[in-house]
């Protein structure tokens, strides 16, 4: 770190080592900052400090000059790297031929490999004249050139050798001979076999596989046209782990009881079916007493009333969307994000593995190859839609192809076919072009009201656009946990087309980093993202915190995932599985096939996490609803007898729908108050400390929201804007502490905000909205409230405190309070009319 503040970028590198002078110190120190810089991918900062060690003149006279020759070499290298990663492929081709004439054999191997795959990706032809020789002088000792051993330093940086594969791993060494069952001994084990230097706690993190540090990877890669390349997921933070292993081709993990997920699908369509003719129920019978409740002595509205059965105009419109959603689906993603049909050969630069295990699985089954398409976006992106193998497509973004590794490309392919063969992707996606439609409504009246000046028309959108990202989010929740339970198929089902579990929890691992980087960096969540969000790999929400807090040495942040016994119930509302039960089951398929796992750590047993004290009042609301509803079943028990015995007094509460409704709303309510001052206790601002652990809250894996920890967090806020956030759907902090070693404790966090009378204040006229100090004019504000552990931790906010001293407020105990008493209110009045 000392010789990075030496040679600050922009400085004067020669003034280090004088103008008379060549001496190894400095050349050594420069070349260390700089592939320091190289390994973090700091590229601008790297060209500086290398360019500068081979500008340093090397004086025959010089008995370090074999010393400095070989720092030069290695600058040389890191520069090819460099120059790709910064698209500036000439300048890495024409340092790669003079590296060719190099006397070094290796360096020539490694100047002849990464000259041919940069002209290659950038389509540049070798000269016909023979590429100019940089050769030592006389004097120079060529037994000082860099040798093998010298390719590995404390820095991370190694330049691939002729014989390394382009995925960055090299075959293990025959192994010792080891008990392994009959029918795993043709398979062998492949993995990193590098030498690493990180520190035992890097090790024992979720790594990464390394990157080749010729530039390949860069040379496969192509900037977002008109923005740089999006950051590398810091999934580098890393790791070259020493044993990443896999098997060299598939195998199975044993026959598994598939009914139960066929039978999944087919509720799932069920209850989809009737979730919608539930709404439009609901819908139709709200419009129509409207429309009676209002008079005119010049018109009758009640004209307007409609009567009818939607069941089977559903029926035939989720039958239409359904055959349709592949093409329709096709419009939405290349009219509003630019999708574009992406080429075999395309796929072949980024994954060989990927192309190849696609070609055989579609002939092995004798099925059409799936159409390949792109998006042309930073965020870490893979889905798939259509509803046969014959019109499947599978989608990427430019962003995973940026941040990923072959062999984890190809995991993810493969996790993407196991959805189109199980089928259930179709059904997925019925349900997210239905989806589509309302939250389209939403974005594009949202959008539209924002250019209005008119107070009129911005209500006017407000309601619109409200209303269609209420249904949209409606209509997600049918679908809830088949997208759940199908995410753990998929990823046994890649794991054993593969025969690389570990590949697969790094891509996994990375999206998770990759969402929450580009998000921070778009500064609100992009609309693709949230639409399409039942069919991605991985949930934008649990990305959020998780991704930007991640560290290498901290892997207990996964264990609430596997520990904490209520964790199925909190991710009931939820399209996606734990992060860290899905790396726990991955490797677990590691250890049946005697691989050591990509994280090496091992969570208790599930469900051993200690129960918290009054862990019951987390759901104190939905246990009202439920005993409510219990006491309603013993009055229609008691109805039904009085009508048995012909007791008219109180026969009438047998089959009465009025005593269910009014009674779940009176244990709603009774649930909520309940819970009010365990969940929001008083924060007591002098306690209140500058810094906060989140990482150490976010390990525990007894915390559940029922245990608050007031905090005052600074930083800057970022979500969408205007009526887009009329809601506050979209908000959240981008925690920032100045002193670097704060590190751990930096990172995004939701924020939970909501108006004095909730969501209709929300709606309504307010004279302080947080979002007049969203980013991209960054504003670092206070905000005052209650961390929550849940599977998306979120902060619900008490004041939100601009620079100035303007203050945003958000009573959420006067809003629950407000709630409770409305839902008994109406549960008494229910129940006192009938229901009429």
């Amino acid at each position: 770190m000392s010789d990075a503040k030496q040679f600050p970028s922009g400085g004067n590198h020669s003034d280090a080592f004088g103008s008379g002078t060549s001496s190894p110190k400095p050349s050594g120190n420069l070349l260390q900052s700089g592939l320091l810089a190289l390994k973090q991918k700091e590229y601008r900062r790297a060209i500086e400090l290398l360019e500068a060690v081979c500008q340093i003149p090397i004086r025959r006279s010089d008995r370090s000059a074999g010393e400095l020759r070989s720092n030069r070499l290695k600058a040389e290298m890191g520069l090819v790297k460099a120059y790709a990663r910064t698209q500036q492929p000439q300048k890495a081709i024409d340092l790669c031929r003079t590296l060719c004439g190099s006397s070094n054999p290796q360096v020539q191997g490694w100047a002849n490999q990464t000259l041919s795959d940069l002209q290659h990706r950038y389509g540049i032809a070798a000269p016909s004249v023979a590429a100019p020789s940089v050769t030592a002088p006389s004097n120079v000792p060529l037994a000082e050139e860099p040798t093998a051993a010298d390719w590995t330093d404390e820095t991370g940086f190694v330049p691939l050798e002729a014989d390394t594969p382009r995925s960055g791993f090299s075959p293990f060494a025959a192994a010792a001979p080891e008990t392994v069952p009959p029918q795993q001994a043709d398979f062998r084990r492949a993995g990193a076999s590098e030498t690493s230097s990180d520190t035992p706690a890097v090790q024992a993190a979720i790594s990464p596989s390394p990157e080749p540090a010729d530039g390949t990877a860069s040379a496969r890669s192509a900037p977002l046209p008109p923005r740089e390349a999006a950051r590398e997921a810091a999934t580098d933070h890393s790791s070259r782990k020493t044993a990443s292993q896999r098997l060299q081709k598939g195998a199975s993990l044993g026959t598994v009881d598939r009914s139960g997920f066929w039978a999944l699908q087919v509720g799932t369509i069920a209850l989809l079916i009737g979730w919608l003719c539930a709404l439009i129920h609901f819908g139709r019978d709200r419009l129509n007493e409207f429309l009676l409740s209002i008079r005119f002595d010049f018109f009758n509205l009640s004209v307007w009333t409609v009567y009818f059965d939607p069941f089977w105009g559903v029926v035939i419109g989720l039958t239409v969307l359904f055959f349709a959603s592949p093409w329709l689906l096709d419009l939405v993603l290349k009219y509003c994000y630019s999708m574009e049909d992406w080429r075999r050969a395309e796929l072949e630069s980024f994954s060989p593995e990927a192309l190849r295990l696609l070609r055989q699985l579609t002939q092995s089954h004798s099925l059409p190859f799936p159409t390949l398409k792109r998006l042309p976006i930073a965020v870490p992106l893979c889905f798939s839609y259509g509803y046969l193998p014959r019109n499947a497509r599978i989608v990427v973004s430019q962003g995973l192809l940026e941040r990923l590794e072959p062999d984890e490309i190809a995991a993810l392919y493969a996790a993407e076919w196991a959805h189109i063969t199980q089928r259930e992707v179709g059904i997925l996606s019925l349900v997210a072009i239905a989806a589509q439609l309302p939250y389209q409504v939403y974005w594009s009246v949202a959008s539209w009201g924002n250019r209005q000046s008119l107070g009129i028309l911005q209500s006017l959108a407000i309601g619109v656009s409200s209303l269609g990202y209420g249904i949209y989010w409606l209509l997600r929740i049918p679908a809830l946990l088949l997208s759940r339970i199908r995410l753990y198929f998929s990823d046994r089902t890649a794991a054993e087309l593969t025969g690389n579990p570990n590949g697969l929890s790094r891509a996994l691992l990375k999206l998770t980093i990759g969402m929450a980087e580009t998000l921070a960096q778009h500064g609100s969540t992009p609309p693709l993202v949230e639409s399409l969000d039942l069919l991605m790999p991985m949930g934008y929400r649990q990305s959020l915190t998780l991704g930007s807090l991640h560290q290498p040495s901290r892997p207990d942040l996964l264990e609430w995932d596997c520990r904490q016994p209520y964790r199925a119930w909190l991710n009931a509302l939820n399209g996606h599985p734990l992060l860290g039960e899905r790396l726990n089951r991955l490797a677990d398929y590691a250890r049946h096939w005697r691989l050591e796992p990509q994280i090496s750590w091992k969570p208790e047993k599930p469900g051993s996490a200690a129960h918290p004290r009054f862990a019951w009042l987390c759901f104190a609301p939905y246990l009202g609803v439920l005993a409510g509803w219990l006491v309603a079943g013993i009055l229609w028990a008691i109805g039904f007898l009085a009508k048995q015995m012909r007791w008219l007094e109180i026969d009438w509460m047998w089959a009465d729908w009025s005593v269910v409704t009014g009674l779940g709303l009176l244990g709603f309510s009774l649930g909520t108050f309940l819970r009010i001052n365990a969940f929001f206790p008083d924060i007591k601002r002098s306690a209140l400390k500058g810094e906060v652990p989140l990482a150490d809250w976010l390990s525990d894996p007894a915390a559940l929201p029922i245990d608050p920890h007031p905090v005052r967090l600074q930083g800057q806020l970022y979500g969408r804007r205007g009526i887009l956030n009329r809601l506050h759907q979209d908000l959240f902090l981008q925690i920032d502490f100045p002193p670097a070693e704060t590190a751990s404790h930096r990172g995004m966090i939701r924020l939970h905000y909501t108006s004095q009378i909730g969501w209709l204040g929300d709606l309504l006229f307010q004279v302080v909205r947080p979002e007049i100090w969203l980013a991209p004019s960054p504003k670092t504000v206070t905000v005052v409230g209650w961390f929550r552990r849940g599977v998306v931790p979120w902060i619900d906010v008490e004041t939100i405190q601009s620079p100035r001293g303007t203050i945003a407020r958000s009573d959420h105990p006067v809003w629950s309070a407000i709630l409770g008493t409305i839902a008994a209110l109406v549960g008494a009045y229910i129940i006192l009319t009938g229901g009429s």
